[in-house]
């Protein structure tokens, strides 16, 4: 039986309790180890919640809800003279996408209007034209720096408390929540009879990365200490490999409980507790009948129609130009006039 227990060193993770061999030992015995993890969560007070703003429409809006008192200054835990900032990880299907441009923009008011810093990395499949169903793979990823509310005055450690883009009007920080927002786009999906798709998207990562001031080279901590060899630790296998070596993460929490956008009051039900977010997309309506716009073979018959009447119509134009006025240019067609006649 084993707990967490709060560490000495910023970096470890320390994990008490008692242990006892089954078989082997008639009584628990007392533990107490650590060893340095890269990886750690924050006070549960913590968290955060996702929606979709209604209606989703073609260009659907994802936002990220914030305690502002989650805001108001770094984690307590973090290394002494680091440097720490907001971040959050998407993983997209691929019936939507982010436009890596739209998101590579510099315009402060766009970013203060979004409450967004930059966009870090992007990668997947980012067309920007492409319909769902010609991409290859299962869709793109992108790692995004948020901005935060103003800190407060007070601070227990030195650590530094970057992101200076804020939209920040007055000094009450628990009135509201912190609002992030990140536009995404639908791509073209196949057409349905009701005219609506439902699409699944999982919840982003939302995190504090705290990295060492000297710009992380080498595995050291904050405060230029040497990070311990974690056995339990994998690098480089999901995006905490955008980081530099020796950064920090501080997991803010999910609140599944309180954040639901689903298509209908069952569907809210169920889908309360699950990292995953339901929401209905509209597409091209067509049935089994109910009308010319609706028939798949009506829409490509009179398509077909109208291409071949286009077609008809710019070569009959063209006709009436070289019927008028012949071939090639008027000077030319004079020069060859008047060499038949010496002929």
């Amino acid at each position: 039986m084993l707990a967490l227990e709060r560490a000495i060193k910023p970096e470890d993770l320390s994990v008490g309790g008692f242990l006892a061999v089954l078989g082997e030992d008639q009584s628990l015995k007392p533990a107490l180890f650590s060893f340095p993890s890269r990886h750690h969560p924050l006070l549960y007070s913590s968290k955060y919640t996702i929606t979709f703003r209604h209606p989703t429409g073609l260009h659907p809006t994802l936002q990220i809800s914030i305690p502002r008192s989650s805001l108001s200054e770094p984690p307590p835990r973090a290394p002494p003279d680091s440097k720490c900032s907001l971040h959050t990880y998407l993983t997209l299907p691929s019936s939507l996408f982010a436009d890596k441009y739209q998101l590579s923009t510099t315009d402060p008011l766009f970013l203060q209007s979004h409450n967004l810093l930059s966009l870090r990395a992007i990668a997947g499949e980012t067309d920007l034209e492409a319909p769902d169903w010609v991409t290859d793979r299962w869709g793109s990823s992108l790692l995004l720096e948020l901005a935060t509310p103003l800190s407060r005055p007070s601070r227990k450690h030195k650590t530094t408390y970057v992101n200076g883009n804020h939209n920040d009007d007055n000094d009450d920080y628990d009135e509201d929540d912190w609002q992030i927002t990140i536009p995404l786009h639908l791509r073209y999906l196949h057409p349905s009879p009701s005219g609506y798709r439902n699409i699944s998207v999982p919840w982003p990562v939302v995190f504090w990365a705290c990295a060492p001031e000297d710009g992380g080279e080498g595995e050291t901590a904050g405060g230029g200490k040497t990070m311990g060899i974690n056995p339990f630790d994998r690098v480089g296998l999901g995006w905490d490999g955008l980081f530099a070596p020796g950064t920090l993460f501080y997991q803010l929490h999910p609140d599944t409980a309180a954040s639901a956008t689903g298509v209908d009051a069952h569907a809210l039900v169920e889908q309360r507790g699950l990292m995953v977010e339901k929401i209905q997309v509209p597409v091209l309506k067509i049935g089994d009948g109910g009308g010319l716009s609706e028939d798949v073979h009506s829409i490509e018959t009179v398509t077909l129609i109208v291409v071949c009447f286009g077609f008809l119509w710019v070569f009959r134009s063209l006709g009436e130009v070289v019927k008028k006025s012949g071939l090639g240019r008027e000077g030319e067609r004079r020069d060859l006039k008047g060499r038949e006649k010496r002929e």
